[in-house]
This record gives structure tokens, sequence and C-alpha cells, in this order.
């Protein structure tokens, strides 16, 4: 498998993924925005010559927020997730972050197991923070040295 950076030849598989993944996918044009801003980073993961999952993160001082994670419904529990999340912790690393925080849906148990296994910790609850369903965030953080 290769993870590389996003490009923007790649929004459309990358919005594809994202549309299977999530109830309330984000937009083309906020993908391609995402490709514009210097706080914006994003990985691909490509097997077959196709883009099988992706992961973005917000580097705001010397912290990563999680922006994305998906991975396409074919390459599910295959190790793309963990690729992705090892790919950015050490690329994020080279960019001088310390620690990750992100949100997830407190019945997403596959993506709370793969956070785990990486690291994160549970530190609290945002009611209500999800909608289509309406559904609670669990945050998670991963600190030090990652």
């Amino acid at each position: 498998m290769l993870i590389r950076g996003l490009a923007s030849d790649d929004i459309g598989e990358v919005y594809t993924i994202e549309c299977e993944s999530f109830s309330s996918p984000w937009t083309k044009a906020a993908l391609l925005g995402e490709l514009e801003s210097e706080k914006s980073h994003y990985l691909v993961a490509v097997e077959e010559m196709r883009i099988v999952g992706y992961i973005g993160f917000w580097k705001i001082f010397d912290e990563g927020h999680v922006t994305n994670v998906a991975v396409s419904s074919a390459w599910r529990s295959k190790g793309v997730g963990s690729a992705l999340v090892e790919a950015m912790k050490s690329y994020g690393y080279g960019l001088g972050i310390n620690s990750y925080t992100l949100e997830v849906r407190v019945g997403n148990r596959p993506a709370i197991a793969l956070y785990e296994k990486h690291g994160f910790e549970s530190a609290g609850i945002r009611k209500n923070f999800y909608d289509h369903p309406n559904e609670d965030a669990m945050i998670m953080w991963c600190h030090g040295k990652v």
C-alpha cells in the first residue's frame, strides 16, 4: 500500500469514500478547500491504483485535530485505517505535532477501537455533536511523542 499526500485529482475518489462513510459528508468544494488551507494536511492510501482511504488533520500550533478518516467499504478491516493513522502520526511528528485530538460518534465502536489501538484515550463527551442521526461525540486525545 502506498500512502501519499492528497492531490486535487484525488478529490473525486475521496468524495466517493466520504459519501459512503458518513451520513453528513463534506462537499467536494469543502474537500478542495482543504487543499488550499495552510493548516490542513491530508494523506491518501492507494492500493491497486485506486484510493482506498484517506485521513486529514489540521495543524494548530503543536496539536493535530483529526478532521476526517475514512476507508472504502471494500477495504475495511484490512489494515488501511491503521496504516493511515500511523502515517499521519509520523508525518505530523515531522511538523512538530506533539498530540492529536478528534471527535468520534459514541456508537462507532470500530473507529473507537482503531483510535485506542493507536494510543488515543477518551477525554469526555460532546452532547448532540452529530446530526443525521443525532448522536453524542466522544472526544479523544493522544498525547506525548506520537
